[in-house]
C-alpha cells in the first residue's frame, strides 16, 4: 500500500465521528451558518497548512517530478499558487491527468481534518475551509494515542507542516467571523472584513475595554447610526466623516445589510442591526 492510500485509509478511520469527513464536499463549513444562528466561542483553536497546494502535489507526485522542481523555483506565495493552478487546468484540458483540483482539494482535506482528529477529542468543528479549520477540543493523552492515530502523525511530521493560533473570542455574525487573539487583535473574515474605522473602535471597547453597559457609548452610537444624522452628513457633503462611520469593503450597507457601491442606498440602521448590536448582545449574554 502507497502512501497515498495509507493516509486516506487511516484517515477514514480516524474520522469516523466527523460529520463533514466525506472525500470530497463540503470543503467549506461554518458551525453558525449549519445552525442558522449567531453564535460567541472563546479558547478557540485554529491551523491551517503551510504552503497547502505544493505540499499536497509533492506529496502525491514525489518531490523530483518535473512539475514539483517547478514549483519549487517560485518564491512568491500568490504566483505559486496562481501557476498551480493554472497549469493543472491547462494540463487537464489537454487529458493529462497527473493531479487535479479537486484531489488537492480533497487530500487537503484529509490532512488538516485527520491531523485534527489524530491529536484532539472532544472535538467541535466551528470553522473549515480546505486548508484551515477553527475548532474546539482537548488533546489527547498519551494512553489515547492509537496504532492509527501514530501511523497518520508519522506520515503528517514527514511531510506537513502547520501554523497554528489561539484565539480568546470568536463571534460568527451573518457570515461574517470576528477572532480576537490573547494580545486583544481583532481579525475579521468574510462578509464584512474592512470595517469602518469607527466601528473598529466601537469593537475595541467592546471586546477589549469591555464597555458593554456604557450609557454614553451607546447613546452616541445610535446618534450616529441614525437616520438624522446621516442626512445632516449628507447634505453637509462631509466625505470624510461618513467614510469613517459607513464604508465598508469600499461600500456601504444597505436596508438587508448587503453592500452597495452607490451611497444612496445606505442604510446607517444596518449597522446597528447586522454588526455592533449582535455582537453587543452575544457578549452580555
Amino acid at each position: 500500500m502507497n502512501q497515498l492510500q495509507k493516509i486516506i485509509n487511516l484517515y477514514l478511520d480516524i474520522t469516523s465521528d466527523c460529520s463533514i469527513n466525506k472525500l470530497g464536499t463540503p470543503f467549506a463549513y461554518y458551525y453558525a451558518d449549519d445552525i442558522d444562528s449567531n453564535i460567541k466561542n472563546s479558547n478557540l483553536q485554529e491551523i491551517d497548512m503551510k504552503d497547502a497546494f505544493a505540499s499536497i502535489i509533492k506529496f502525491k507526485l514525489g518531490t523530483n517530478h518535473p512539475f514539483c522542481i517547478e514549483i519549487d523555483k517560485i518564491n512568491n506565495k500568490k504566483e505559486k499558487v496562481i501557476y498551480i493552478s493554472t497549469t493543472i487546468t491547462n494540463e487537464n484540458k489537454k487529458g493529462n491527468y497527473f493531479i487535479t483540483l479537486n484531489e488537492i482539494n480533497i487530500l487537503t482535506k484529509v490532512v488538516i481534518l485527520g491531523y485534527v482528529y489524530a491529536n484532539n477529542k472532544n472535538i467541535q468543528i466551528i470553522e473549515y475551509k480546505k486548508d484551515g479549520l477553527a475548532y474546539n477540543g482537548n488533546s489527547l493523552s498519551s494512553s489515547s494515542i492509537t496504532s492509527e492515530t501514530s501511523q497518520f502523525n508519522e506520515i503528517i511530521r514527514e511531510n506537513f507542516k502547520f501554523h497554528k493560533y489561539n484565539y480568546n473570542l470568536y463571534f460568527r455574525i451573518y457570515k461574517t467571523s470576528y477572532f480576537l487573539d490573547y494580545n486583544n487583535k481583532l481579525i475579521i473574515k468574510g462578509n464584512y472584513k474592512n470595517l469602518p474605522p469607527f466601528i473598529s473602535n466601537i469593537l475595541h471597547r467592546f471586546l477589549c475595554e469591555r464597555e458593554i453597559y456604557n450609557s454614553e457609548l451607546l447613546y452616541d452610537i445610535k446618534k450616529k447610526y441614525s437616520k438624522l444624522y446621516l442626512e445632516i452628513l449628507l447634505q453637509s457633503n462631509l466625505i470624510n466623516d461618513i467614510n469613517e462611520l459607513y464604508k465598508i469593503n469600499n461600500g456601504y450597507l444597505d436596508v438587508n445589510g448587503k453592500i452597495q457601491t452607490d451611497i444612496q442606498q445606505l442604510h446607517p440602521h444596518s449597522y446597528l442591526y447586522y454588526i455592533l448590536f449582535p455582537i453587543l448582545s452575544l457578549l452580555r449574554s
